[in-house]
């Protein structure tokens, strides 16, 4: 599950943001304690993000690599769980 929550890094916090009612134009001074960390953590990504928006892409393939690595080991440890089942009496 890692790599799946660091895809939208930006999106993410907007999001979240959103769901605690944090406006947009919400300065960090204005804010207390946890949102005043959201919204710093959000706005410092806004900001990197548009002046360096190569850096989402580190996010983006340490993600993807999460993903193949669990998907290669999807099949091997199916396949171990299928045949230690069985008993071969020979």
């Amino acid at each position: 599950m890692s790599g799946l929550t660091a895809f939208p890094l930006e999106w993410e916090l907007d999001t979240l943001g959103w769901m605690m009612g944090i406006p947009h134009d919400a300065t960090p001074e204005a804010c207390t304690e946890f949102v005043r960390w959201i919204t710093i953590v959000r706005d410092g990504l806004h900001d990197t993000y548009g002046r360096y928006p190569w850096l989402a892409y580190g996010t983006d393939w340490l993600a993807f690599a999460h993903i193949v690595l669990a998907i290669t080991f999807v099949g091997p440890s199916a396949l171990r769980s299928t045949t230690s089942g069985s008993s071969n009496s020979d």
